[in-house]
């Protein structure tokens, strides 16, 4: 069966049909390759068209810009770490293979689609307030993630990029955990080794958070050093910058 998989924005739809006919498009931009699927030579023409728009949505933020605003304000010496980043998403986001195994483990280990669910009473509420007008209200249940928010879905693509280009160890920094938790839980799946940094603070606050990254086998770092000495001046009055 032949596959034809149209890449919009980092999300891959994906269709069957007939003989396996495949042709390739390919458009360079500059250093980028970027490359479709076809099922047949007839929709050659139709993805040199997306390819054209998806080179001139590229334009917008060349040079690292939103238009004429931004740019990269980092230390020289990360420059060419971040160019190789910057070739690595473009290549990513355009590889059908990586699509794919991002929207297996989206679906399969995190637990995409997450539902919505109607809240009725809270909608009932509002209503009864003004007369039956207000709109219906829907939560949509990022909570019903693995490890329990949304932060798993970016978590997860950055660290299968990570992989990707051949790293080893992934750092992050928590707040009160969520994301430490996520990045572990990532990790976890791709076998990279993890270290979370965290405020001796929120680790006394979060102790279930600390305790499941530890079990997803993350190493924890204590950054008391720094952030300690923050809170106590804001605790005391100082607004001191």
């Amino acid at each position: 069966m032949a596959c034809n998989i149209e890449v919009i924005f980092g999300q891959a739809k994906f269709a069957t049909s007939g003989e396996p006919r495949l042709s390739y498009s390919r458009k360079w931009s500059g250093k980028f390759a970027i490359f479709s699927v076809a099922t047949g030579p007839s929709q050659v023409t139709e993805l040199q068209g997306k390819l054209a728009y998806h080179e001139k949505k590229r334009a917008i933020f060349s040079n690292e810009k939103f238009g004429i605003f931004g740019g990269k304000f980092v230390p020289e010496t990360l420059i060419s770490s971040l160019t190789k980043l910057d070739y690595e998403f473009n290549s990513a986001l355009h590889d059908p293979q990586f699509q794919m195994e991002l929207e297996v483990a989206l679906r399969d280990y995190v637990g995409r689609e997450t539902p919505l669910y109607f809240a009725e009473r809270l909608t009932d509420h509002y209503k009864s307030k003004n007369r039956g007008k207000r709109p219906d209200i829907y939560l949509k249940r990022e909570d019903l993630n693995h490890v329990g928010a949304h932060k798993i879905n970016t978590a997860i693509a950055q660290t299968m990029l990570a992989k990707r280009m051949d790293c080893k160890n992934i750092i992050a920094a928590t707040g009160a955990g969520q994301h430490g938790v996520a990045t572990a839980a990532a990790c976890a799946k791709l076998s990279l080794e993890c270290t979370v940094f965290m405020g001796s603070l929120d680790m006394e606050r979060q102790p279930s958070n600390v305790l499941l990254m530890k079990h997803l086998g993350a190493k924890m770092q204590s950054l008391s050093m720094y952030l300690d000495v923050g809170y106590h001046r804001r605790s005391k009055g100082s607004v001191g910058q």
